[in-house]
Order: C-alpha cells, then sequence, then structure tokens
C-alpha cells in the first residue's frame, strides 16, 4: 500500500481509488489471515505475505544523496566504487592509505611473480607480497584502529589464511570495525547476516536476520558503499517497498553504480520513476563516472576482464580472489601463454 500512497502524490491514480484500493486490501487480509500463517510467515521471511523491513526511523537521513568517494591521495581522483574489481584501490598497510588500480599498476604489475618487494607509492616503503608479512602489517594498523585494516583481517580470519581460521573472530573484527566507522565492514556485516546466502552453512553461529542485514547495509549505504545500497534496495524491493527500492536506485546511479541505472530505466518502463527523476539520475551517474574516469585505471581492469576470459576458456575457476591472488595468477599465465609463442616461432 506504501507504493500506491506513492502513486497519488505523483497524480498516478486519484485519492478516491486509493482508499477503494486500501479497503479492498484491508478485507483481503483480513480474510487469508490466521493464527498459523502468521507463525509460518514469522519462520520464512521472504515468502508468502510479510510486512515491509521497517527502517523508517531512519529514512530522512537514509535517503539523501551521500557523499562522494574520498580522491586518491597520488591522483587527486575520486577512488572507484566499492562494486568495481578487485585491483581498482589497494589498501597499504606501511601507511594506511587507500591507492587507485591506476596509480599502483605502473609499480606493482612489473614486480608480481618476481618476489621482489612493492614499492608503496605513498610512502615508499618497500612492502614484500608474502602473506604473512601482508598479515602482520595488517594487525599493526588494527590495532591503531584503522578499520579499513581491521577489515581486511576479519576477512583473513575468515579464510584462514596465515592466522587460524575463525568466523567467530571474523565477526569480532568486523562488528568493531563497523562500530567505529568502518563501512566496508558495515558491508560485510550485511551479507554475514542476510539469509538464504551461502552464510547459511558457514560456522558464523549467528541467526540470520532481514532487518539486522538492512541495519548494517543502511549504516554502509550512508556511507556511499554502492554495493551495500544496490543490496539494500534489492532487500526492500523483495519485501515489498517498491517504491523505497527504487528510491535506492536512484541514489545509486547518481554515485555511479551500473546495475542501478539499469533498474531505473526499467522503473521508468514500470511508472515507478518520472521521467524528471529518470533524467537527473542519468546526468548524475555520467557525471560521477567522468570524475572517477582516468585511462591509467582502465588498464588494471582491461587485464583483470581479459584474465578472467582466459581462465573461462581453459576451463578455470573464476572468482574474484585478492588483487595480490589475481595478478600473481595472471602473470603465470601470461608467462605461460608467452612460452607457447615463443615455442611456436
Amino acid at each position: 500500500m506504501y507504493e500506491i500512497e506513492e502513486y497519488v502524490k505523483k497524480g498516478y491514480c486519484s485519492k478516491a481509488d486509493f482508499e477503494k484500493a486500501l479497503q479492498a486490501h484491508q478485507s483481503y487480509i483480513a480474510s487469508i489471515r490466521s493464527d498459523q500463517r502468521e507463525a509460518a510467515a514469522a519462520e520464512m521471511p521472504g515468502f508468502g505475505y510479510y510486512e515491509p523491513l521497517q527502517l523508517s526511523a531512519t529514512d530522512d537521513e537514509l535517503f539523501k544523496q551521500p557523499p562522494p568517494n574520498a580522491d586518491c591521495p597520488l591522483c587527486s581522483i575520486p577512488l572507484p566504487l566499492f562494486s568495481e574489481n578487485a585491483l581498482a584501490r589497494r589498501y597499504q598497510s606501511c601507511c594506511g592509505q587507500i591507492i587507485c588500480g591506476g596509480c599502483m599498476w605502473p609499480v606493482e604489475y612489473p614486480l608480481y611473480g618476481s618476489g621482489a618487494p612493492v614499492p608503496c607509492p605513498s610512502c615508499n616503503t618497500l612492502n614484500s607480497e608474502d602473506e604473512k608479512e601482508i598479515v602482520k602489517g595488517l594487525m599493526k594498523r588494527a590495532d591503531e584502529k584503522d578499520v579499513y585494516a581491521m577489515t581486511l583481517l576479519g576477512t583473513r580470519f575468515a579464510e584462514g589464511s596465515v592466522v587460524p581460521k575463525s568466523m567467530h573472530r571474523a565477526i569480532e573484527i568486523w562488528e568493531e570495525a563497523a562500530g567505529l566507522g568502518g563501512i566496508l565492514a558495515c558491508n560485510t556485516l550485511g551479507n554475514i547476516y542476510k539469509p538464504g546466502s551461502l552464510n547459511d552453512i558457514d560456522d558464523t553461529g549467528i541467526d540470520k536476520d532481514w532487518k539486522e542485514a538492512c541495519r548494517y547495509y543502511a549504516k554502509a549505504a550512508k556511507g556511499n558503499h554502492d554495493l551495500a545500497r544496490y543490496n539494500l534496495g534489492v532487500l526492500e524491493n523483495n519485501h515489498g517497498s517498491k517504491i523505497k527500492a527504487m528510491k535506492h536506485m536512484l541514489i545509486g546511479a547518481a554515485s555511479g553504480h551500473d546495475d542501478a541505472l539499469t533498474l531505473v530505466k526499467q522503473g521508468l518502463t514500470d511508472h515507478r520513476v518520472t521521467k524528471e527523476e529518470y533524467d537527473n539520475a542519468l546526468r548524475a551517474y555520467k557525471e560521477s563516472k567522468k570524475l572517477m574516469d582516468n585511462a591509467q585505471r582502465d588498464k588494471p581492469k582491461a587485464w583483470m576482464e581479459r584474465m578472467n576470459m582466459m581462465k573461462v576458456l581453459s576451463g578455470g575457476r573464476r572468482g574474484p580472489g585478492t588483487a595480490g591472488e589475481l595478478l600473481k595468477e595472471g602473470c603465470k599465465i601470461e608467462q605461460a601463454r608467452k612460452k607457447r609463442g615463443n615455442r611456436r616461432r
């Protein structure tokens, strides 16, 4: 019914039609409601009939356009979106800086696979590509309450990389980082709490909860985590709040998220978005893309797409991995390709 109220405001239907629809809706719900069905709906969120997710307490703040991404400290261009590939932004535990892939690529790529330490473009510290040294650097930064380092360290505990595998410890670290304002940790916790994902079979020991997932997604979205904003919109849509969902997609599109813009186009066709709203979102989308555009950043993106395609063609597993793992694996693939080319000559 929330959507019909919005349609009245936008002039898509009259107030009299809305009142008739409301009366019919209330009569229908009263006719099908029973204690047994209420219990079943509570046990199975996302199925049957259910009330929309209630985030109204934060709606005013949540539906404001978030601040733009911070600038890369080297090229002074806004950092890529969080939804970009693993090479788009790189965290440097030596100085705590987040550097865009375009600035890391000229320094990092030529040295990967050689075993030589990689100099940080920001502070010139030589960083080993050994995972033990990387984790040691993350632990040092985490002790200083660096939320980005804490989030990455939590991922190491979740994967059992160098440190003992422990989802309980990972969640503790992520929750502490989220409490300190870490939007990356908030998005991670949203993924953990969301029911119906692969996380249902892990050893987290936490109760899956739609509202808890949305609470963390909302915190991340307010900090301009574009993927959290998109996920929040999808969850709102699946729980019956289609107008709220479209509001999230409009904000996500304005931030430069491709999939959000696609859904906004669909909303224009479905009359959930006005032509003016769509035009404004498209204009903001193009502006965001222009601000983040950098020819140097296209190189790691194109390289990663080529490596993924080569994996698919060779029957290899295609997965996100860490940026370091992707570069190492990609270098091996390219070296093997060059050897085959030399033998043919």
